[in-house]
């Protein structure tokens, strides 16, 4: 799906508040500081915590493991079909740009992304300020923002080859591909598409995807 100017005025009132309350990460910000305040999620004595792994491990191990996750989830959220009228409102925009990235289902959001990375962090016993800086703030910059923007980004070599980091990191050539009906949604990976290199669901640009015709599903 190519990216085209639009007036952002039309719909700001609702993509601008999930923009502020959701794909900032405000909200999942505050909900972790909120329960971590309340002790809640206060350092967990069993999993990676119980052993004594350090803080900066687990905000790695928080960065890829629940981005692992979220990467399955993102699959099943295509591939199931009630899953799929959940997400599908987020791939109703005919634009990608960084407001497209607020326009998602919030129960969808509640499930998909503070629920399951709830239940990793609980499971794995991480520290939950280390799922706040290896996941929530990553997530909020990254998949919903970075990945979004209105730019052609990454841009091939002289070589005519694609950068090594396009196979690496999320990013807004590779996403506008999973914006497009034509390509079949290839490009699942929320922070890193490395999981689609592995898994055989990536798919790089044969073309620059802002020179193809806008496309909608039929």
């Amino acid at each position: 799906l190519p990216r085209h100017r639009y007036d952002i005025a039309s719909d700001w009132a609702f993509r601008g508040s999930q923009f502020l309350l959701w794909r900032s990460g405000l909200v999942p910000i505050l909900t972790f500081l909120l329960i971590g305040k309340s002790g809640l999620l206060a350092r967990p004595t069993w999993g990676l915590s119980g052993l004594g792994v350090p803080f900066w491990a687990q905000v790695l191990i928080s960065l890829v493991a629940i981005d692992f996750v979220d990467y399955v989830l993102h699959v099943c959220q295509h591939k199931i079909k009630f899953w799929w009228k959940l997400h599908e409102i987020h791939h109703s925009v005919e634009e990608v740009s960084i407001l497209a990235g607020s326009f998602t289902n919030s129960l969808e959001l509640w499930f998909t992304h503070i629920f399951s990375a709830t239940v990793v962090a609980y499971t794995m016993g991480l520290d939950p300020y280390s799922v706040l800086i290896g996941h929530v703030i990553p997530t909020a910059l990254i998949a919903n923002r970075f990945a979004h923007t209105n730019i052609d980004f990454p841009k091939r070599n002289k070589n005519g080859r694609w950068p090594w980091y396009a196979y690496v990191i999320s990013n807004p050539n590779t996403h506008a591909l999973h914006h497009s009906y034509k390509h079949g949604h290839p490009n699942y990976g929320q922070i890193f598409v490395f999981w689609d290199v592995l898994f055989g669901t990536y798919q790089v640009p044969e073309t620059n995807p802002a020179d193809e015709p806008a496309e909608t599903e039929d």
